[in-house]
């Protein structure tokens, strides 16, 4: 095969802390069942004690498309940004064209494929629908028949939950926090996603939603208790004033749109929706 027709590899980056049985195991499931190949999956073990990573470890070991990589701290590690900026790194060693960041607490479905192919070269970051988000946008909470009829629909949007975000090699490179990091390791759990978002914004790069993808979203809470997280951040979350006011008007819509349906409609042309 030639350069030119060489075969897209992805780069899968999953990590987790504990709940491997809930959590874990069926999300990797779905992941090798569905992920295109060539494909390079890594796993991160972020400090779990939970005994079941070695049934986890037993189970896929073998598997020449995983990778395990075991966390012993995640103070020293930056928790789990740490763990995006190293496998986004392994991911390009490796010879990955493209990369996915996704929760443990996941599961991808045959519309995952849809997904994959969708994240093209440029200044693009991409997110599926889901029927969880726990982030700021409406647009990306959808139900699966909401997908299955907007199977081809790519809709640019304000802002994308970091439960599953897919970047080509060119977005994340020219988009770097600094020369060794793609992520901002100030924040090493919340606001991660937003503050890299917030720089991508900035230099024109898009935020993309793949609504024919749907990816259902569990949100677990098992980083809850870690001491990690209250670490307070050694930087203030540097995100402007417009974008917490268009975040806050679109929640505003999301009232309007459940509750008084007529009065949205006459003013959906005012609501963001980039």
């Amino acid at each position: 095969m030639s350069p030119n027709n060489k075969e897209t590899k992805y780069g899968i980056i999953i990590t987790f802390h504990n709940h491997v049985k809930d959590f874990m195991m069926p999300c990797l499931n779905s992941v090798l069942e569905y992920t295109i190949k060539p494909r390079l999956i890594l796993v991160y073990d972020n400090e779990s004690n939970d005994p079941d990573r070695f049934f986890l470890l037993k189970k896929f070991n073998n598997n020449p498309d995983i990778c395990f990589i075991r966390v012993d701290n995640q103070l020293e590690n930056d928790g789990l940004t740490g763990t995006w900026n190293q496998g986004i790194k392994k991911c390009f060693e490796n010879g990955c064209d493209k990369v996915v960041l996704l929760n443990h607490d996941t599961i991808v479905d045959e519309s995952w494929p849809i997904f994959l192919k969708s994240i093209k070269e440029g200044d693009c970051a991409y997110g599926p629908v889901s029927d969880n988000i726990g982030g700021f946008t409406r647009d990306q909470k959808r139900s699966k028949d909401y997908s299955l009829k907007n199977s081809e629909t790519l809709k640019e949007t304000i802002f994308l939950s970091g439960f599953c975000l897919g970047f080509d090699k060119n977005a994340l490179e020219s988009n770097k926090y600094n020369e060794n990091d793609y992520f901002n390791p100030a924040y090493p759990f919340g606001y991660n996603e937003k503050e890299w978002e917030n720089r991508f914004r900035k230099r024109e790069g898009k935020l993309i939603l793949v609504e024919g993808c749907f990816v259902h979203h569990k949100n677990d809470n098992a980083w809850t208790n870690i001491k990690l997280l209250r670490r307070h951040r050694k930087e203030p979350l540097p995100l402007s004033f417009s974008f917490y006011f268009r975040i806050l008007i679109g929640k505003f819509g999301i009232v309007l749109h459940k509750y008084f349906p007529k009065i949205y409609a006459k003013l959906k042309p005012y609501f963001p929706t980039k």
